[in-house]
Formats: C-alpha cells, structure tokens, sequence
C-alpha cells in the first residue's frame, strides 16, 4: 500500500526504542503535543506507519492492511523501534476515530482473543528465574483467602513465571486497567497512576506498577474494595525489595 507520504521540508526525525515504553503512550504524548507527521513503528522485520495531524491518528497502514485494523496490529506488538517524522503528511484518511477509542478497543480485541499478539509467545521463565522478592510476594498473595490469583507482568505487559490461562486472563486484565488509569491520569493532569482498581459483581481486580513490572492481584466478590486494597497495600510493606 502507497500512502503518497509528503515530507512538506526536509525530513527530520527522532529515534528510539519502545521497548520499555508501550506503544500506547507514544501515541498518547503525540496527541497531546498535537503532533502533525509520521510515527514509522518496526517490530523485527515488520514495519508500519501511522500518520497523525494536529494531534489526532488519521491513516495507519502495514503492508498486508490499512486504516483502522493496521492501528490495532501495531499497538498489540509488545516492542521494538519507532520513529518521529514531524510534518510529513499523507493524501490518505482511514481513521476517523479519536485516539482513545482505538487505544480502548485494541485493548479489547486483545482481551477477547479476536487480535492476538503478532509474535511468538515469550517462554515462561522457569520458578528458579524468579527473584526471591517477587516469590515470596506471589507466595504472600496466594496464602491469603480471599485472593483469587496474583500475577506480575514485565514492563511490556507479558505474563510472568506462568503460563497458565485463568493468570493469562487476569493479567490481560490488569494491563487494560493500567491503561485505563494512566489515560484517567492524563486527563486529569495527575500524572501516571501507579495504582488502579475495578470492582464487579464477580471479582475485584487491582493493579500497582513500577517502572519495570506489574502486580496484578483479583479478589471474590465478597470482599470489599477497601478491605482488598487494605490486604495489597500490607502484604507490599511487609515484603521489602532486597
């Protein structure tokens, strides 16, 4: 696909990684600078291209699709490398909706299985890979009744030390309620929330993140929001990181 990109001057760019920085939020620091340009994202030997004007998403293509579809693919790649190409413009339009619909229903087609990640999955670490901090914190979580399962995901929302499908669900999970949080911090100008949670009639979900890895710890429905907050927040003193 050809989208007759037009650098309107000399092309000039910035490169980095977004290896530790989720698609996501690239996109999300773009709109807010009411970006106009290029973000050429590669992920091994894929590359695809998403074209933004004053601030908003307008065109996204990959060589197999375009518009709509070719943005979700590229926000379920878990890394790689992205490039800044400010005023270069595009003749097309396949996008016209606004950056947190998409960002929110590539969260949803993931979560439904209906767009998987694009690559192999990451093998699971072996129990003897885990630190003994973060085992002693699973073993802390797993020992509490009224905890259904806890998880930690790595800084590109990848399950940790497990391979199991009810964990997978519950960190798919927790990674859409940070995204959630860090898009409810932006648009109260908080800055990033490092703690989210969700309640519903069938479990209680809550998510602490750091720079390098997630927690993701669910509750019965009987317990209380502010009882399981209570329970994450002392098992999280108690264990100190070496």
């Amino acid at each position: 696909m050809n989208s007759h990109a037009e650098p309107i001057k000399r092309r000039q760019g910035f490169e980095g990684s977004i290896l530790g920085l989720p698609l996501a939020d690239v996109l999300q620091l773009k709109q807010q600078n009411r970006f106009s340009g290029c973000v050429t994202v590669t992920n091994a030997d894929r590359q695809g291209r998403l074209f933004f004007r004053n601030g908003s998403v307008i065109h996204a293509e990959l060589p197999e699709c375009e518009g709509e579809d070719a943005c979700y693919r590229m926000l379920s790649w878990s890394g790689g490398q992205f490039k800044l190409e400010p005023r270069v413009d595009t003749t097309r339009h396949t996008i016209d909706k606004p950056l947190s619909y998409l960002l929110l229903e590539a969260c949803r087609l993931m979560d439904e299985n209906l767009l998987a990640r694009d690559e192999p999955p990451a093998k699971a670490p072996a129990t003897g890979d885990m630190s003994d901090y973060i085992a002693s914190l699973l073993g802390a979580f797993n020992a509490v009744p009224e905890v259904c399962r806890a998880v930690v995901t790595n800084r590109n929302g990848q399950l940790q030390y497990s391979d199991n499908p009810q964990k997978k669900k519950l960190a798919t999970d927790g990674e859409f309620l940070s995204l959630i949080g860090r898009r409810l911090g932006q648009l109260l100008s908080v800055g990033e929330l490092h703690q989210a949670a969700f309640s519903s009639k069938q479990q209680q979900v809550i998510s602490v993140r750091n720079r390098s890895q997630a927690l993701h710890v669910s509750f019965g429905s009987g317990q209380s929001l502010a009882g399981s907050m209570k329970i994450v927040r002392s098992i999280l003193k108690s264990i100190k990181k070496a």
